[in-house]
């Protein structure tokens, strides 16, 4: 069976303050069985974020995750919402 999505990445945007890593100290992350993602199945993709340059309150992260569809490039662009605490 034929991919459904290819060449899955994320990447994410973060506020000023704040630093986002990778796996592997990459510019992005890909889903962790392959860069594949085929009909009915589903994986996961990580980031990591250090918060400690930024004062508490809430903030948004913009998440930009890119992949490929019988050759054609998509992107969805998604907010993940995050409070920071003292």
């Amino acid at each position: 069976m034929a991919p459904s999505l290819d060449d899955v990445r994320m990447t994410v945007d973060a506020p000023v303050g704040a630093v986002v890593s990778y796996p592997g100290d990459g510019s992005s992350s890909g889903l962790y069985g392959e860069d594949q993602l085929h009909q009915g199945e589903t994986d996961a993709s990580a980031f990591r974020l250090d918060v400690s340059g930024l004062k508490p309150g809430q903030y948004e992260f913009k998440v930009l995750l890119t992949y490929t569809r019988d050759g054609s490039p998509f992107d969805v662009l998604g907010v993940v919402g995050a409070t920071v605490s003292e």
